[in-house]
């Protein structure tokens, strides 16, 4: 949309996690979102999940939610291409 790639769910299965598996399904994504002009690649993860994950490959938080119980936060994240 509006030449973002949005990524909406990337799961890995917890025996596979550490072997680089998360990161080759998001290059991958990344990829085809060059392919087909994407100026920039937009996702959103809670506080309590793999934040972490993103900040590897570039994603960088835009806009946090607080409209859910403390402590929980919804982190909106994007990457340029």
């Amino acid at each position: 949309m509006f030449g973002a790639g949005r990524y909406r769910q990337l799961w890995v299965g917890e025996r596979y996690r550490g072997q680089g598996y998360g990161h080759d399904l998001l290059a991958s994504a990344e990829s085809l979102a060059k392919e087909v002009g994407c100026a920039s690649c937009l996702t959103w993860c809670f506080s309590f999940q793999s934040l972490g994950f993103f900040d590897k490959p570039g994603f960088r938080t835009f806009m946090v939610s607080d409209a859910y119980p403390d402590p929980a936060r919804e982190h909106f994240l994007l990457k340029r291409m």
